[in-house]
């Protein structure tokens, strides 16, 4: 149904905004460098031909096939409203903020994610468990996490027991692709 309702707006949205929409969800993807001089072009044809309608249903109609290919490639353009902070790190007292805990670990681009109320090693414990369940061998890059959704914004942190180059290196693949991670904790 999210499909469906993400169309029929794609339909009724103005090309400005759809051209938007779309450079904002690419420029936080890895893919994004392929595309840039295509926004620039588009632009610049929206500019200059802002009262030729033919031009403006030409533009519209390559930015559509432009998201309609990018499904077909398995990127959810829905994600493109999200967003995602990493910051520092936090103790038990970060459950009186709102924030909940959660392990995470990633395996062939994949992410397995456990959240729940037991502590870190409670919740790792049961996530390597499900990960010998599924014949998977468990990493030693568990991530220990607080996270929190402030509105559409997911707010990630550290837990105390998370090793500082572990969060760091995690930092690093979540600034490389957000979306990624956004889209498993939006299944929490």
């Amino acid at each position: 149904m999210g499909e469906l309702k993400s169309r029929l707006k794609e339909n009724f949205a103005s090309t400005w905004k759809l051209l938007s929409d779309t450079n904002h969800f690419l420029s936080r993807t890895p893919i994004f460098v392929q595309y840039e001089s295509l926004f620039r072009k588009w632009r610049l044809q929206l500019q200059t031909h802002k009262n030729n309608s033919e031009v403006l249903q030409d533009v519209r109609k390559e930015i559509v096939s432009l998201r309609k290919n990018l499904r077909l490639q398995g990127y959810n353009l829905m994600l493109g409203q999200y967003q995602i902070k990493v910051e520092g790190f936090r103790s038990d007292n970060a459950m009186a903020l709102g924030f909940q805990r959660a392990v995470l670990t990633c395996i062939d681009r994949q992410v397995f994610l456990m959240s729940g109320q037991d502590n870190h090693n409670e919740l790792k414990s049961r996530l390597g468990q499900r990960l010998i369940e599924k014949r998977l061998r468990q990493k030693e890059d568990l991530h220990s996490l607080w996270y929190l959704w402030d509105n559409r914004l997911l707010l990630l942190s550290g837990a105390d027991s998370e090793p500082p180059e572990h969060f760091e290196h995690f930092r690093g693949e979540v600034e490389a692709d957000p979306y990624f991670y956004i889209a498993a904790f939006l299944k929490v």
